[in-house]
């Protein structure tokens, strides 16, 4: 609600990485479950693999019964500056034996 007042701060087509909490979860106990064999002294970038914009967030909310009766709101950014980063976290998903629950931010709002 707030969001249709006042608009979203930066730009509509900047990049955003997703993850819902329950995969971050999951992906925290696969981790465990593989042991220190694997995990030890690595680092791993862990997303749903669908990278999405800003505008794709809105457009995803308002699939969902909550947000369906609101509008697109006012994006505040221009087109300057970097649009974000894609993020490829298939090799920790491999090196894990993990994926997502959710394929992606646009398949939990239509769910």
């Amino acid at each position: 609600e707030k969001c249709q007042e006042t608009g979203i701060q930066g730009r509509e087509d900047g990049i955003v990485n997703l993850l819902h909490y329950e995969d971050a979860a999951a992906a925290c106990l696969a981790a465990l479950s593989v042991g220190s064999g694997v995990t030890s002294g690595q680092t791993y970038l862990i997303s749903d693999g669908h990278p999405t914009t800003r505008r794709g967030i809105c457009e995803s909310a308002l699939k969902h019964e909550k947000y369906a009766s609101f509008e697109l709101p006012k994006f505040l950014g221009g087109v300057e500056g970097p649009r974000g980063k894609i993020y490829d976290g298939s090799m920790s998903d491999d090196a894990l034996q993990w994926k997502p629950m959710y394929r992606s931010f646009d398949e939990f709002m239509s769910s």
